[in-house]
């Protein structure tokens, strides 16, 4: 890795100093510099015959002109020697532009250390005479021949040894050997990983989680409160009433299938499809037939003939869309006596002109005070409780 770091520092200086090089032999052929131009004007004497008269020698290029200046404008007199002149011609005198030999410098430096880079990065990958092509290819790990059942197979010693030593490789064997899957490997490892970050999601949606918190984000919109609670304090409420709500279906879950595995007494596949079936019968109970009949017919799956035949995948569907439906439905009933405060409100200030007054501000304390003396949240956590039994 370092040797061909240095490979490409080296060939990326010496392209860079060339090109500066180059910019800088361009500028200096073509005589164009700093906004310069070869052939522009310049007033190198000036003499005064009186307040609106004056004669000025021109120079444009190697060419001097005595030109008379006056109220009707310039006039072109002669064409002057440059040997008449009082002081011979010298080169013009340009300011030096630090930035211009900066970045030539610059050039000239990167290039010398690409030069000087380039040698001993290339010389640290020269093949060894007498190896094969495949061991030059690669420093830690060769193609190795052999037809089609080629491998990657480490030459020498390594500097990732020690961790790839240190690594355990991944096996997760679901269900019995002949009716199960095993996952081992790197295809194991990438399945398995994946299958971690999206088991707290696909848990949630298995629970009561997803009807509890829509209804806590509708009340907050209902209040008007805006970002009071704060989203991350409903989830929080939302992840502690869904542990309440779903405590029985969690202890039918740890007694026949986590305590039994626990104990040795059944494998993971049994265990896996023990807990499954209380949280099956959670989601039944809780979702509607139209729902269930819909993703039956989405799946093209054929009608099942007992609870036990809803394949798994059509059964969450349906259950997470009868929870959207039943929470929509409480936000409803929430939303009846705060719309009323809010139309009461907008009536008494309309009556009274009070025009430029936002109802809102009038609206918020009334709709907070009436929610406080009828205890709110106890009541909207019983019904949220109740509507799941």
């Amino acid at each position: 890795m370092i040797q061909l770091l240095l490979t490409g520092l080296a060939t990326a200086g010496f392209l860079v100093g060339l090109l500066l090089c180059a910019v800088w032999a361009r500028r200096r052929l073509t005589g164009v510099a700093g906004g310069t131009h070869p052939h522009r004007l310049e007033v190198t004497a000036r003499v005064g015959l009186h307040a609106n008269q004056g004669l000025a020698v021109v120079r444009v290029g190697r060419r001097h002109w005595l030109v008379s200046c006056g109220e009707g404008g310039a006039r072109m007199l002669a064409e002057l020697d440059p040997t008449d002149l009082d002081e011979p011609e010298v080169a013009e005198r340009r300011p030096i532009d630090f930035q211009k030999v900066l970045r030539t410098k610059m050039g000239i430096g990167v290039a010398i250390l690409g030069l000087g880079l380039a040698p001993s990065a290339i010389g640290a990958q020269t093949p060894v005479p007498g190896s094969a092509p495949w061991e030059q290819l690669a420093p830690y790990g060769a193609l190795q021949p052999g037809g089609p059942g080629s491998t990657l197979a480490p030459q020498g010693p390594s500097p990732f040894g020690p961790i790839y030593e240190a690594l355990q490789g991944v096996d997760v064997q679901i269900g019995d050997e002949e009716g199960g899957f095993r996952l081992t490997g790197t295809v194991g490892t990438v399945i398995v990983l994946g299958l971690l970050s999206l088991a707290p999601s696909l848990l949630l949606l298995t629970t009561a989680f997803t009807r509890i918190l829509i209804v806590l984000h509708l009340l907050r919109q209902a209040l008007g409160t805006q970002n009071t609670p704060p989203g991350h304090l409903l989830a929080g409420l939302a992840l502690l009433l869904t542990g309440a709500v779903m405590a029985p279906t969690l202890e039918q879950v740890r007694v026949y299938a986590v305590d039994p595995w626990v104990a040795g007494e059944i494998e993971e596949g049994e265990m896996l499809g023990r807990a499954i079936e209380p949280m099956r019968a959670f989601m039944l109970t809780q979702t509607r037939e139209a729902d269930l009949a819909t993703f039956l017919e989405i799946s093209r799956t054929p009608p099942p003939m007992t609870p036990a035949d809803i394949p798994h995948t059509v059964l969450m569907s349906a259950f997470v869309t009868s929870e959207l439906r039943t929470a929509f439905e409480i936000g409803f009933a929430i939303f009846l006596p705060f719309i009323v405060i809010d139309l009461v409100v907008a009536a008494v200030l309309t009556s009274m002109g009070m025009f430029m007054l936002p109802p809102t501000m009038i609206a918020l304390p009334c709709k907070l005070m009436l929610f406080v003396l009828m205890d709110g949240w106890t009541l909207l956590m019983g019904a949220l409780a109740q509507s799941f039994l």
